[in-house]
């Protein structure tokens, strides 16, 4: 279960600038950046307007720490949006220009970097950050922030479906938080004690609210959205379905009114997950529809490790250049020496061109050798710079093919949950044999209903299809050009053993059997002239 990370009010504690001058102007910018962190959970479109419209006159060296206050509270409202991408260059730009001796601010952008980093499902570079702001906070004793990373480095277990290790690290955090008696960091704790699947829904249902009642106190709206949701999920657990729907349509309001896209997409999860509960497949479907929607949106891993691309190019373009100026730079130094060596031959040719020609060549050797040596650990930096820049693409690959098999194998799952709605019609039809005429005609009037609800959408496997046809768009594309015969239903299939699923799974997204699954497997590969102990799938993956 997802779930958004918190932050602690009282964290982000602004300093007043040392100069007496423009006292007025930095007491006016306190104030307005106070407002904006306050209301990062209440209302962060608001917040976002009021920091842009503070930067504009925060330029210069000596605004520089209110600059970065401003930006980490911009990072933390875009992250509370769902804006991933805009929150990650927001952060990780400031985070780079953050002085390595204001510690509690790398501190804190390194946390929430941490954050967007697993918002983002990136959960090991998301590790790195957070290890690295618990290293700060332990060395200067910030207790407060040692808490918000245990807090998030629980959330990053619960990603990685580590219950039980995630369970501890809230411990450790409600612990700091309740000897610092901080209220809002307590409701944020009980909240996360609620996000993973249990034995005792109706006890995590009265830690969510006691967090509503502490976050209606603090007017923390985004919080409050978000115990909502968690509520509903508790109350699913405990198959009350009438008020799991009931904490679902409150978080749904709060959020759209925040326009809290993650919310929104927790939201609408959940409706699915309750909705599938009760039978109701056509509201599941739609539900899942617009979550998948909104969440094509909002993960855009794929666009991180695009600027992350990017800014190693920016680097790698930086030391070509450094390379390059060095080179010309021994050059002239080589045209430079060669020509007051010749000036100075030509005046004392006769007393000291022995000497001359001695010293000539050893000095040359040495500058040669100094160069040489530093073209080589120029050299040594573009290899190294490279390596990370084909490090970078591999793992962007590797997320895409995860995607793309979850895409998949979400659709198959909703043909399935369909297919077993079909069998359940067909044992309802068995049942009318032993009724009386007047309840055949009542129970297949009801039987007819359930059908026609399911063929007005009937297109399900058409929309399959294309996205199969979206998300493989560039190996479609290298399978074509190595194997230009292949019809089009070949490259589909071909597309959908790439992620390994099984063959069960691919004759229920196209809607046949498996002994026909089969058939086509083997023309593919006579096609494809592979040997009998080649695997068709790792032949795909290697492509």
């Amino acid at each position: 279960m997802k779930a958004t990370s918190f932050i602690l009010l009282a964290f982000l504690n602004f300093g007043h600038l040392n100069s007496t001058s423009h006292h007025q102007t930095e007491s006016s910018i306190k104030t307005q950046l106070d407002i904006a962190w306050k209301i990062v959970y209440s209302n962060p479109s608001k917040s976002i307007n009021i920091i842009n419209g503070l930067l504009p006159n925060l330029t210069g060296d000596n605004n520089q720490t209110y600059r970065l206050q401003a930006n980490l509270t911009k990072g933390r409202s875009l992250l509370n949006l769902g804006q991933y991408e805009l929150a990650y260059e927001t952060l990780y730009t400031n985070y780079e220009e953050c002085p390595t001796a204001n510690e509690e601010l790398k501190m804190k952008y390194a946390v929430f970097l941490g954050d967007t980093y697993r918002s983002l499902h990136l959960e090991e570079k998301a590790m790195d950050f957070v290890n690295e702001a618990i290293k700060i906070a332990e060395r200067t004793n910030h207790q407060s922030t040692l808490a918000l990373c245990y807090n998030v480095m629980g959330l990053i277990h619960i990603n990685l479906n580590k219950n039980k290790e995630a369970e501890k690290f809230f411990f450790q955090a409600l612990k700091i938080n309740k000897q610092l008696k901080l209220n809002k960091s307590i409701a944020s704790n009980l909240n996360n004690l609620c996000l993973y699947p249990n034995n005792t829904p109706l006890e995590k249902v009265k830690l969510l609210e006691e967090a509503i009642q502490i976050n209606t106190k603090l007017g923390a709206s985004w919080s409050i959205a978000e115990n909502y949701n968690n509520m509903g999920v508790q109350y699913l657990y405990a198959k009350d379905f009438k008020k799991a729907l009931a904490c679902l349509s409150i978080s749904d309001k709060i959020a759209k009114t925040l326009n809290a896209k993650e919310l929104i997409s927790d939201n609408h999860r959940y409706r699915s997950w309750v909705y599938e509960a009760m039978g109701n497949y056509t509201e599941a479907f739609k539900h899942f529809k617009k979550l998948y929607d909104i969440e094509t949106e909002m993960l855009s891993d794929k666009r991180v490790s695009k600027l992350e691309s990017e800014r190693n190019n920016k680097i790698l373009a930086k030391k070509q250049e450094e390379l390059h100026l060095n080179q010309k730079e021994y050059e002239i130094k080589s045209l430079k020496n060669e020509r007051i060596i010749f000036l100075l031959g030509a005046v004392s040719i006769l007393l000291t061109a022995g000497f001359l020609s001695f010293k000539y060549k050893k000095t040359r050797q040495i500058e040669r050798v100094i160069t040489l040596k530093k073209l080589a650990e120029k050299e040594q930096e573009l290899t190294t710079l490279k390596l990370q820049q084909a490090e970078v693409e591999r793992r962007s690959m590797e997320t895409e093919l995860v995607h793309s098999k979850n895409d998949l194998t979400n659709f198959a799952c909703y043909i399935k949950s369909k297919n077993d709605f079909l069998e359940k019609l067909k044992e309802d039809i068995k049942q009318a044999h032993n009724m009386s005429e007047e309840d055949v005609k009542r129970h297949l009037k009801s039987i007819r209903s359930n059908i026609v609800q399911y063929q007005n959408s009937s297109n399900e496997q058409n929309l399959l299809i294309e996205e199969i046809e979206s998300v493989n768009a560039e190996f479609i594309s290298r399978l074509s050009q190595k194997h230009p015969d292949l019809t089009k239903n070949e490259k589909n299939l071909a597309s959908m053993l790439r992620i390994e699923l099984s063959t069960k799974d691919i004759a229920n997204i196209i809607g046949s059997t498996p002994k026909t699954v089969n058939m086509a497997r083997y023309r593919l590969r006579k096609k494809l002239n592979l040997d009998s102990d080649e695997d068709l799938s790792d032949y795909m993956n290697k492509i």
